[in-house]
């Protein structure tokens, strides 16, 4: 599986900073997208280590748009509330 930071068409360093950066603006982030193979991962560990400590993340979106791994790693180190 890929994800939004390796193998899509829109990983470019470019597209990966613009998050970055905007999820360092985000106390809560909101993710209702289709699951595509361009919005696969693309809540990864960059976007998250990126938004400041106690953030919300919401997904009405499919599963796979968020990397589970890294949002469960986050949550448990308590950078993340929920």
């Amino acid at each position: 599986a890929g994800s939004f930071t390796e193998s899509t068409p829109h990983s470019s360093t470019t597209g990966l900073a613009r998050l970055v950066e905007m999820a360092a603006k985000c106390q809560i982030c909101i993710l209702c997208c289709p699951l595509t193979p361009h919005t696969r991962g693309i809540l990864g560990t960059q976007v998250m280590a990126a938004m400041p400590r106690g953030s919300l993340v919401v997904n009405v979106a499919r599963g796979g748009v968020i990397d589970r791994e890294a949002l469960v790693q986050h949550i448990s180190s308590g950078h993340l509330a929920g």
